[in-house]
């Protein structure tokens, strides 16, 4: 494993923190269930962290592939396996097969978190409406247009 050694321990790195994001976005989900946006919000500033270490993963991942390319004098990560290395070639490959497989889980259960936070922003902006033609209603009322006092009354015929 010499040759892939640290894209293997970037790629297992970048999974399990892929893993996290997907703990965190459904920890999202039951925060917008309930309605609780102070967790919502922390929680969104964890996955920050954690997406910021996933962007580092992948900036040295590219490096390193760079220098791996260099190394072996290939020009893609396809020749890797023929010049050497192809079981290492077949654990990475598996490695990001679960990447990928973790991500699709991820932008589902985003999809899913993102129509629940629209469909509560709806309930909300409902509620307000109702609100504010209340507001509209009593301050008609308090106005004093259509009270009779202090009318004058002809009686004169």
């Amino acid at each position: 494993m010499a040759h892939l050694a640290k894209l293997l321990k970037y790629s297992e790195e970048k999974l399990e923190k892929l893993k996290q994001i997907e703990n965190v976005t459904v920890q999202q989900k039951a925060a917008i269930d309930s309605r609780d946006f102070a967790a919502l919000n922390s929680l969104v500033e964890e996955k920050q962290k954690v997406i910021d270490y996933i962007d580092w993963c992948d900036n040295a991942f590219q490096e390193e592939l760079k220098k791996v390319k260099e190394r072996l004098g290939v020009k893609s990560f396809e020749e890797i396996g023929e010049v050497g290395g192809q079981d290492e070639k077949k654990v990475l490959a598996g490695i990001i097969g679960l990447i990928i497989e973790t991500i699709e889980r991820i932008q589902a259960l985003e999809k899913d978190n993102h129509q629940k936070l629209l469909d509560s922003m709806e309930q909300v902006k409902e509620k307000l409406k109702k609100v504010r033609n209340g507001q509209k209603s009593i301050a008609v009322y308090d106005s004093g247009i259509g009270v009779a006092s202090g009318s004058f009354v002809d009686k004169k015929k």
